[in-house]
């Protein structure tokens, strides 16, 4: 039955097949690189002390914060105050050319995963305007065809007009189930690849924000 309608399909139905199973490829390569970005595991959970011994340079620190390996631990001293509690009392083992150190490095952390972060939005961007122009295209080209399909079926058979227009809308929907399993393929690859960047974001940034500002305790 496949075989038959893709030699009945007009060329533009033909040609917009090929672009579906093209489109998915593309989609499926770009998708597989994203996500091991966001999942590819070369070392157990790293913290800020990673940093602090140079075990760990600022731009591998980022790759693992994307790939959700880098896990808060408070930092020693953290709250920067004196044994006692006393707020008037600084803990002077803070802001230590050591933490110094450590801050230059998680903020060069921060930006490379920024930039990592940001080409990872414009790679789920592509696919997302593909998504919508497959959608679209899918709509434009089964009606553009529609006639044409249902004039060729009734010119070249013996039967009614009425029949005709059955097994064009057959057809029709034929075609239409590639375009829609397309893109039910494409919004869940969208769906996953987004939440996961959204969700490393915002870890990163309440990673990020709460360390800098524990090492930046002692300097208030």
């Amino acid at each position: 039955m496949l075989e038959l309608h893709w030699l009945a399909a007009p060329t533009s139905v033909r040609l917009f097949l090929v672009y579906l199973g093209l489109s998915v490829t593309l989609v499926i390569i770009r998708a597989v690189r994203l996500t091991l970005r966001f999942f590819t595991v070369r070392v157990g959970p790293v913290s800020v002390e990673a940093l602090r011994d140079e075990s760990v340079s600022p731009d591998s620190f980022a790759e693992y914060a994307l790939a959700n390996r880098v896990r808060y631990e408070p930092t020693p001293g953290g709250s920067a105050r004196g044994p006692s509690g006393d707020s008037s009392q600084l803990d002077k083992s803070r802001n230590t050319p050591d933490d110094r150190g450590v801050l230059r490095a998680l903020r060069i952390a921060n930006s490379k995963f920024g930039y990592t972060s940001g080409l990872s939005e414009i790679e789920i961007g592509s696919i997302r305007r593909l998504f919508w122009l497959t959608a679209l295209l899918s709509m434009l080209v089964l009606a553009s065809d529609a006639f044409a399909t249902w004039r060729g079926i009734f010119e070249n058979g013996t039967i009614t007009g009425f029949e005709a227009i059955r097994e064009t809308i057959r057809r029709l929907f034929d075609w239409l189930s590639f375009a829609l399993g397309a893109c039910a393929l494409l919004y869940v690859i969208l769906s996953f690849l987004e939440g996961t960047l959204q969700r490393r974001q915002v870890s990163w940034q309440y990673f990020c924000l709460r360390t800098i500002n524990e090492l930046s305790a002692g300097s208030t």
